[in-house]
């Protein structure tokens, strides 16, 4: 999931194997590897700085394990729904989605696996890209904290995926 506020700096977070051993049909070690910038990449570009240069920016990283069922689950779940994603009708946008499409303030979510991906922009409604977003959130913040409380946070991480897997159930694909 890469992930660029408007105003902020942007990050990400991957799932993946060891160097020696990525795939995951093969690999029974899973890492979680959040990074962030140090400053808003977007504004380190010579056309968005002020200097008119390219500004230096620093990527920080943290890599927490993640037990491989966990790992294989939100893989799986991660792929169902970019399966899903389509894009959408031009015709069909509503005044509200015109504001948001245009909109400056926000954030842009991308997400992808190796066959396919998807983005959205600030989702708001309960459904699956916002339920999408608060599980790869959860990653980040399983990243983040101190390993000793990892163990709450992997509840969280699989609260988030069990709710995105009952949307999904509950609104198949048509």
């Amino acid at each position: 999931m890469v992930v660029r506020p408007s105003f902020h700096s942007e990050y990400v977070v991957r799932l993946h194997g060891t160097k020696e051993d990525n795939h995951f049909t093969t690999t029974n070690q899973f890492f979680l590897t959040y990074s962030i910038a140090d400053t808003a990449i977007w504004y380190s570009m010579p056309w968005n700085s002020d200097k008119r240069r390219q500004e230096k920016v620093k990527i920080s990283s943290i890599t927490a394990e993640i037990p491989k069922a966990l790992a294989i689950q939100i893989q799986q779940l991660w792929e169902q729904m970019l399966l899903r994603t389509r894009y959408r009708e031009q015709d069909v946008i509503s005044s509200r989605e015109v504001e948001r499409v245009i909109g400056t303030d926000g954030v842009t979510y991308e997400f992808a696996v190796w066959n396919a991906c998807g983005k959205t922009w600030s989702p708001e409604e309960r459904m699956s890209p916002r339920l999408l977003v608060e599980l790869g959130e959860s990653l980040v913040a399983y990243c983040r904290i101190a390993s000793g409380e990892r163990p709450a946070a992997m509840k969280e991480i699989e609260n988030k995926a069990v709710q995105l897997e009952q949307y999904l159930n509950d609104h198949p694909f048509k």
